[in-house]
């Protein structure tokens, strides 16, 4: 076997940003706090995105009333087409109408639609249950899309990383297996679980020539966190 050090890593992790541009109205979540996939973390001012939808309400009403005046005039048009009154060019007429008037509508329905989703975007959702570990704004502080507003991490799915060096890494791969540890605290005897997930990086570093190996733990073991110091023994024969 072979041993060395390791750290432990928070497999799913992500910087929240804003999507659009506003203020911070209410912040409900800070660091340290846990988290459930859904929660809402914060709040941003949506008074523009209300306008916006309600705009294009009014806009999908208007162009539905449209929609029902064009199909019933040209319903009158092909009746009196059908008894040879009017010209095929006021039939052709007629049915452009129409389908100008079904296109209005469709592009409204759309324009409600992406007001919708920009309103929901004024409120901010954990992706995952998990932990905050930095808050990147404050109430009132106007953001832009992209600034960053939360930094968390779940704690449901680890990983272990750590470096081998070039003599032992065909073993590493041949093998797949390793064992990561963590000591803890006395009386308590220190912990351990098995990986055979294990993927090594195709090159290595240029100064210490060692490869990293990232190792997906099966399970969280109770006492392992992102960021713990951790001993990796790798099977090499």
């Amino acid at each position: 076997n072979f041993d060395t050090d390791a750290v432990i890593e928070a497999v799913h992790r992500a910087t929240l940003a804003a999507e659009p541009t506003g203020r911070i109205k209410e912040i409900l979540i800070d660091v340290d706090d846990l988290v459930t996939r859904g929660e809402v973390l914060l709040r941003l001012s949506d008074k523009e995105q209300q306008a916006v939808l309600a705009r294009a309400v009014a806009a999908q009403k208007e162009a539905v009333a449209r929609l029902r005046q064009a199909e019933s005039d040209h319903t009158r048009t092909e009746s009196v087409f059908a008894r040879k009154l009017v010209a095929k060019s006021a039939l052709d007429k007629s049915s452009a109408d129409l389908k100008a008037a079904q296109q209005r509508v469709k592009a409204a329905e759309a324009d409600i639609k992406k007001a919708r989703e920009q309103l929901e975007y004024t409120v901010v959702r954990a992706p995952y249950a998990g932990i905050v570990v930095k808050r990147h704004v404050n109430v009132g502080e106007r953001v832009r899309p992209g600034t960053p507003l939360m930094t968390g991490f779940s704690l449901a799915k680890l990983r272990a990383t750590s470096r081998v060096p070039q003599s032992v890494v065909a073993a590493v791969r041949k093998h797949g297996e390793v064992s990561i540890s963590i000591d803890r605290p006395q009386p308590v005897a220190s912990s351990s679980v098995i990986s055979k997930d294990i993927t090594v990086y195709p090159y290595a570093d240029e100064a210490t020539h060692n490869f990293t190996v990232r190792a997906e733990l099966s399970s969280v073991p109770e006492g392992f966190y992102p960021g713990m110091y951790a001993k990796a023994l790798f099977v090499i024969g």
